[in-house]
């Protein structure tokens, strides 16, 4: 008789020390599938940089499906639990009609999920603004419930996916790999625009984060390369936009305070006016009628 068959033999007189093996190898071979998933899926993620998004939810599906047949493993070489776990799965239909009208939230956020991932209106990486709610961060994490968005200031949002699904989302990141932030300023009727205007190019142009996005056509047409308009007359100055592309949008927020920065300083320097509210208070003397009917009003009202 061979080791095999000794083997074999003695678990067949001990049915404890069997199922502790079978739970053993059944957990073990769990684990090593779980890891082996996970690091196939990290290697798809550094290669297909463009579908981060898809990869990371059909990661987080499968890691469920191994964790789920893993305990239904281990339950079914329990024997008092085996006769539940056949009947629980005959019964799943039953189960998740069930589970479907008791949890129609949970489903929509999962299934919504799946369309997120499918369809891609935003990745992990983008840079979002959530119209209606008035929220705007980057997208940090997908998961099969909700959407994880950190902010500006780095707090997160726990959206669920339902309403990232169905919301107006503004994809900074979605076609173009540059932004556009704008930059006003202000000006006083009695400037000069024409200085104004050359100074806030100047200023654009020089920064170094700033990017030149016209195309050879535009650049023999002699296109400036900083977009500077007038688009509004206000109601004590005169409003200029700038028009600032830089690859993220956090370079261009920074950009635009540096700017703001350097343009003041031009404009002391030249004699541009930035105009500013100021009200003029008009102290009136009453005279002697007006102090008299005014006495006679507060000696009524004492009255």
């Amino acid at each position: 008789m061979d080791i095999f068959s000794q083997i074999s033999e003695y678990l067949e007189h001990n049915p404890i020390i069997s199922t502790v093996l079978a739970i053993i190898v059944i957990a073990l071979a769990t684990i090593i599938v779980y890891k082996v998933v996970r690091h196939i899926f990290n290697r798809l993620e550094l290669k297909n940089k463009r579908a981060k998004t898809h990869i990371i939810f059909l990661e987080k599906i499968i890691r469920a499906a191994i964790i789920i047949f893993g305990i239904f493993g281990i339950v079914m070489q329990i024997k008092p639990l085996q006769q539940f776990a056949i009947s629980a799965l005959a019964s799943s239909g039953i189960a998740v009609l069930v589970l479907g009208f008791a949890a129609q939230e949970a489903m929509s956020n999962i299934v919504n999920g799946m369309f997120i991932s499918v369809f891609k209106p935003f990745s992990v990486g983008d840079r979002v603004r959530i119209e209606a709610k008035n929220l705007a961060g980057i997208v940090e994490d997908i998961t099969l419930r909700h959407t994880v968005i950190r902010t500006v200031e780095n707090n997160r949002l726990i959206i669920p996916n339902s309403i990232m699904s169905n919301s107006i989302i503004e994809n900074y990141n979605y076609s173009d790999e540059n932004t556009c932030t704008y930059l006003d300023v202000g000006i006083g009727y009695d400037a000069d625009i024409d200085k104004a205007i050359k100074i806030i190019s100047e200023v654009v142009g020089a920064h170094p984060d700033y990017r030149d996005i016209r195309t050879a056509e535009q650049m023999s047409k002699k296109v400036p390369r900083v977009v500077v308009r007038v688009i509004d007359f206000g109601a004590s100055s005169v409003d200029l936009r700038a028009y600032i592309w830089t690859k993220t949008y956090g370079e261009g927020y920074n950009a635009a305070c540096d700017m703001r920065y350097e343009i003041k300083k031009r404009f002391d320097a030249e004699g541009v006016e930035i105009p500013y509210a100021y009200q003029n208070i008009i102290i009136k003397n009453p005279t002697e009628d007006e102090l008299h009917e005014e006495k006679s009003i507060i000696d009524k009202s004492d009255n």
